[in-house]
Order: structure tokens, then C-alpha cells, then sequence
């Protein structure tokens, strides 16, 4: 998500410009930075570089986070962004936050500005987990980040509940292509019948596959994550055995 022209054109104007790369990025963006960093030393190393001018790259929602910790610099954004942070909205955190009025709202700074506005912490994923993990006087989180920060979470915090607003419909979406692709192919049975397997299979509540996912952010809407990991290994085991026998 980030054109080298532009990058070019960057370094023509500005002698001593810094192109700052979010790590998270393919190794041909990498290539045409100076620097890459992570969400969590991202704020350090753009404070301590000599340079003046910053073209953070590729995601313009960590680069305006970046930028408001960084006063004295002067920064400059590239359009691309993570289309799994992207996704979250506002209005979406409020109806969480309407819902769940004790939880707290910890999100990644890759989220838009108005998402960040709402959040009681903004950070990194590891600064997300240790923060659940330190405020133990909360015992609902609203997360504005990937699930699969729950594995840590659950050894932070055992007994927390997570909200994770859609993240249920993108776990939806891949089982979602495969059955419409079936619908759509209907008067051809073998391309029918593979997507229909494919549909119902990636639906099956077992482990990583979409459906387990779906379980396991559906049960950690409702109760604490280590009784919500327990019942979706429980439900994993017997339908992984099931298809087995």
C-alpha cells in the first residue's frame, strides 16, 4: 500500500528525510526505507533519529499516532492502512462500550483517529496484554485490535472478558465466498460440490479453522476466556474426533 514514486518524490524535496517503515510490511517496502520499526518502539526511534522530516510508511493511522508523540517532527503520510484495524468504526466501539459500560477499551494505534478518541489505552499488542494483565481492578475489555492477542491474554488474564465487535464477521467471511461461490456455480456440480465442502468445513467449531474462531469469540463475548477456551477445546476435541471416527 505505498507507491515508490511517491518515496521519490519525498526525497527529492527533503534532503534529510527519514523513511520510517511499520515492520508489518512486505521486504520490497522495507527495502526503501531507512528504518523499520514496531508498533511498540515506533514513538522512541522516530524521536531519536537526526532527522527532521519523516515519511512514515505504510500505514497512515500508526504514522499520525507516531506523529502526535513527536511534536518536533515533521511528518508526512502515506494513504495505506490495515484493512483488519481499518475495518473497526467508532460507532461500533460505542455500541460495545454501551453494552459492556464497566470495560475498558484498549486499542492498537493502527485504528482510525476516532477509535482512539474512545480508547482508555493506546498501544502496542504486547503493551495491550500487559496493561490487561496490570489492571486487574477490570474484568471486561473491549479490543480494538486482531484476536489473536487472546492466547496471551488468557494467561494474563484468566478471568476477563473480551468484546471484539466484528471480528466474528471476518471469521464469517471466508466460509461466506466458498457457499455463495457454490450458489453462484449451482448448474456445475463439481465446482459446486467443492465449494459447498469447503463452506461447511472451514464452519466446523474445531481450532483454528473459521468456525472455531467464530465460537471462540462469540463464548468470550459472554464469559470469562479461560471457561471460553475450555468449552471451544471441549467442542474442538469431540468434532475433531467425530470426523476422525
Amino acid at each position: 500500500m505505498v507507491d515508490k514514486a511517491v518515496i521519490d518524490a519525498a526525497r527529492e524535496q527533503y534532503e534529510d528525510l527519514a523513511v520510517v517503515c511499520y515492520i508489518n510490511s512486505t521486504a520490497q517496502i522495507k527495502s526503501w526505507s531507512d528504518v523499520c520499526v514496531t508498533s511498540a518502539n515506533a514513538v522512541k526511534i522516530v524521536r531519536n533519529l537526526p532527522n527532521k522530516n519523516i515519511l512514515f510508511i505504510p500505514d497512515r493511522n500508526l504514522g499520525h499516532f507516531v506523529a502526535e508523540q513527536v511534536p518536533e517532527k515533521h511528518f508526512f503520510y502515506n494513504e495505506g492502512y490495515c484493512p483488519r484495524h481499518e475495518f473497526m468504526s467508532a460507532d461500533e466501539v460505542r455500541e460495545l462500550k454501551e453494552a459492556h459500560p464497566q470495560a475498558q477499551v484498549l486499542v492498537h494505534p493502527e485504528c482510525n483517529g476516532q477509535i482512539l478518541d474512545l480508547a482508555d489505552y493506546i498501544g502496542s499488542t504486547s503493551g495491550i496484554i500487559n496493561y490487561a494483565g496490570e489492571h486487574t481492578e477490570c474484568s471486561e475489555f473491549i479490543i480494538g485490535t486482531v484476536s489473536g492477542v487472546v492466547y496471551k491474554l488468557s494467561e494474563k488474564r484468566p478471568d476477563a472478558r473480551l468484546s471484539y465487535g466484528r471480528e466474528i464477521c471476518i471469521y464469517a467471511a471466508g466460509p461466506a465466498v466458498n457457499l455463495l461461490v457454490a450458489a453462484l456455480f449451482f448448474p456445475y456440480p463439481a465446482i459446486r460440490r467443492v465449494h459447498l465442502l469447503l463452506g461447511i468445513f472451514n464452519l466446523l467449531p474445531i481450532g483454528v479453522l473459521d468456525g472455531g474462531q467464530i465460537l471462540r469469540c462469540f463464548l468470550q463475548n459472554k464469559i470469562e476466556i479461560s471457561r471460553a477456551d475450555r468449552f471451544q477445546r471441549l467442542v474442538s476435541f469431540f468434532c475433531a474426533a467425530g470426523l476422525v471416527v
